[in-house]
């Protein structure tokens, strides 16, 4: 399976990661060291950058297993990996499905598996979630988590699991609330936006499809990421659609073989007298540039990850 992943920071910082490649400027050096140093990561798997220096990021060493690397979170986070300052990673977190967003003022969404925790998000969102829960606290049915952005000036955007979703780009992005609106349905759609700069966002579709506000700094590095995310797609998709095949050529041999033993069958049997019947936008200071590879038919959320424990 193809998956990728990508962040947007302060002061124009990035990372892109595609199936084959990755491109950074700006990050923390406890990010860059890991694709720059020995023993180097063997993937990102999930990155969300603060906009004042902290992050929060999982990759997997060259063994293939996960770990979690973060620093300067808010404590209330910190204390959710962590439930006892210097002990290990909490038994109920798992890495195979961590999704974070580091948000302006210390607001933070993070969810996994086994459950979400969020706080200082912008009144507007906390009024929405609350519709979103039951009496007990937990998310209604098709509205957990799918992904969650926290951007600039109050700005969010989750999606869910059912198709659903809730946003508000306090009209610093006409072109990616317009898409949502737009689409029949957000199940399986990524919403990357900046913690530091309204405006900026990064669409991912599973049919290898990219659209994005993003930075002049970083155009050149996002059209990378988004034909190496497309190219990868395609070979994906072909080689399922090859297992598809030779699965139904497979199923058609079967049947002929069945048809051909009971053909047989009857021919025994009446010889022994026994017959019977038988998607982007380039970001300047104030124009957009036309840049979209989006396929509207269909989207996905492409950050997937396996699981682990450790910490760093």
């Amino acid at each position: 399976m193809a998956t990728a992943c990508a962040a947007f920071g302060p002061d124009s910082s990035f990372l892109f990661n595609s199936p084959s490649k990755w491109s950074f400027n700006g990050i923390p050096d406890g990010i860059t060291e890991l694709m720059t140093k020995a023993p180097k990561a063997k993937d990102i798997l999930d990155v969300a950058l603060g906009p004042d220096g902290s992050y929060c990021v999982v990759y997997t060493n060259q063994a293939g297993e996960p770990m979690l690397r973060r620093n300067e979170l808010p404590p209330a986070l910190e204390k959710w990996f962590i439930p006892v300052p210097g002990n290990g990673l909490s038994a109920k977190r798992d890495l195979a499905s961590l999704n974070v967003a580091l948000g302006p003022n210390g607001s933070f969404f993070a969810f996994d598996s086994n459950g979400a925790f969020w706080s200082n998000l912008p009144a507007g969102f906390n009024d929405a979630l609350s519709q979103r829960l039951d009496s007990k606290g937990n998310f209604k049915s098709g509205d957990y988590p799918q992904s969650v952005s926290l951007g600039a000036d109050g700005t969010y955007v989750m999606t869910t699991v059912g198709g659903g979703g809730m946003w508000n780009l306090c009209g610093t992005n006409d072109i990616l609330s317009n898409f949502l609106k737009e689409s029949k349905s957000l199940k399986g759609i990524y919403v990357i936006l900046s913690p530091s700069r309204t405006g900026v966002h990064l669409v991912v579709t599973n049919t290898g499809g990219c659209a994005s506000t993003t930075p002049t700094s970083c155009h050149q590095q996002y059209l990378d990421f988004a034909e190496d995310w497309k190219t990868s797609c395609q070979r994906v998709m072909n080689q399922a659609a090859v297992r598809r095949r030779n699965a139904q050529q497979s199923a058609n041999i079967g049947k002929a073989v069945v048809k051909g033993l009971g053909l047989m069958n009857k021919i025994l049997n009446a010889a022994n007298g026994n017959a019977s019947g038988g998607g982007g936008q380039v970001y300047t200071s104030d124009t957009y540039v036309q840049d979209n590879s989006m396929d509207m038919s269909s989207f996905w959320a492409p950050i997937n990850s396996a699981a682990s424990d450790p910490i760093q």
